[in-house]
């Protein structure tokens, strides 16, 4: 459901053409970011654009940009609509609804993807009450329950509020006091900087995180209309060159053939070596290893998933039960659980999607990939004592009471299952 708005009101600008010039109208639209309608006309035409997050949709036959730049004189009315959930323009500035499943990612990703600048409300059916505030599409400011919260962190919490009410609202754009954006900001992040909001390809093994856009957009000269409409054109336009044929690779040598032939007879004397070791030490009664603590498991990994991924003292893991996870499969599923706790839900969802792949029948995997998604509900951590408690990697200071998601937690080395609503204490230790 959305609200009419009142084009004589705040969420509108007008002027003439005249005083204002094309060229600044175009500036401004640009610089707020705005989601709406740009009306002109004159005596003998009038003409209508919808502007998408700051950019002019392309009219039918043309350049939106370029009909822009042909008026010269008339009136302009510019005004603000907010999308629905689907990304069809309304004719209100505000949008309300029903939770549901997933509903919050869904209203983020709008107000991201449309560069909004609106108020989140959220009134969840326990009677509890959030606000987020987006401001050109992210994420200022959240509080819930009165109380703020890291931007990131109440997003991850809010993920799991599927019963309710929510209300979006748009905020004017055309007051003095509106923060600008400048005119086709580069949305690579700054330097230094880390932008958790979107999905990261994570590369594990290197460590290595990819830039999420390689190509730096052209920044346009605002001052010459002609100038600003050939640069516009080419940034909407301009995507990276890539060769549909590959190279086709180097003829192979004779002498990479001889050193190849050479490693595999080295292998398999090798082999035949360590195999006629083995027998000698099995026929002299030698172990070859010393058995595995069920207590200690996989060097490297914590205890609380060391216990969950070794067999049984005293024998091997029983039959039918999955077998004893590797240490990457263990650093990786640590690694999730922190990003969780951190508030970076996006990349803990690549990284559990990865580790799905790799290891499809494991069922903390899947239990933590239905937690990153919301689906687990929420629960309470309730530190008491004195000294600090270590929380997926982090540290805490008693007391306190912390909001998580329900499901898998590693709480002092130990993994701990919190189902929906439940609240846990914990002695911190010194």
């Amino acid at each position: 459901m959305t609200q009419p708005v009142d084009l004589q009101g705040k969420f509108t600008w007008s002027g003439t053409l005249e005083e204002t010039g094309i060229e600044a109208v175009v500036r401004r639209c640009q610089r707020v970011r705005l989601t709406g309608r740009l009306r002109l006309w004159d005596e003998q035409r009038q003409q209508e654009i919808i502007w998408l997050g700051g950019e002019p949709a392309d009219v039918e036959g043309g350049d939106a940009t370029q009909e822009l730049l042909c008026w010269r004189r008339g009136a302009f009315l510019a005004s603000q609509h907010i999308p629905d959930l689907s990304g069809q323009l309304t004719e209100g500035v505000e949008l309300s609804g029903e939770l549901a499943v997933g509903q919050v990612q869904r209203i983020a990703r709008l107000c991201s993807d449309f560069r909004l600048s609106a108020d989140l409300h959220l009134k969840r059916s326990t009677g509890d009450q959030a606000q987020v505030r987006f401001t050109h599409g992210r994420v200022e400011s959240a509080s819930i329950a009165g109380r703020p919260q890291m931007a990131m962190q109440a997003l991850s919490l809010l993920a799991a509020w599927h019963r309710g009410s929510f209300r979006v609202e748009l905020r004017p754009l055309f007051g003095e006091d509106m923060l600008e954006a400048p005119v086709f900001s580069d949305k690579s992040p700054a330097k230094g900087k880390f932008d958790v909001t979107g999905i990261i390809d994570l590369n594990l093994a290197k460590g290595e995180v990819p830039s999420r856009r390689s190509h730096p957009a052209p920044v346009p000269s605002p001052h010459v209309a002609g100038s600003l409409t050939a640069q516009v054109t080419a940034e909407r336009t301009a995507v990276p060159t890539q060769s549909r044929h590959p190279e086709p690779p180097p003829p192979r040598r004779a002498a990479w053939a001889r050193a190849a032939l050479w490693g595999l007879a080295g292998c398999a004397v090798a082999g035949a070596l360590a195999a006629a070791g083995w027998l000698w030490q099995s026929r002299a009664g030698l172990e070859t290893r010393p058995p595995v603590d069920a207590g200690r498991g996989a060097p490297g990994a914590s205890p609380g998933l060391r216990a969950a991924a070794a067999p049984a003292r005293g024998g091997s893991a029983p039959a039918g039960e999955a077998p004893p996870r590797s240490p990457e499969v263990q650093a990786q599923l640590e690694l999730a659980l922190r990003l969780l706790q951190e508030g970076r839900v996006q990349t803990a969802q690549h990284v559990l999607a990865q580790l799905r792949r790799k290891v499809p029948h494991d069922a903390e995997v899947a239990l933590v990939e239905r937690q990153a998604h919301g689906e687990m509900g929420q629960a309470e951590i309730v530190l008491v004592g004195s000294g600090r408690a270590v929380i997926n990697g982090r540290h805490y200071a008693a007391p306190q009471r912390l909001r998580v998601l329900a499901g898998l937690h590693l709480i002092n080395g130990e993994m701990v299952r919190l189902s929906d609503g439940e609240s846990r204490q914990v002695r911190a230790r010194p």
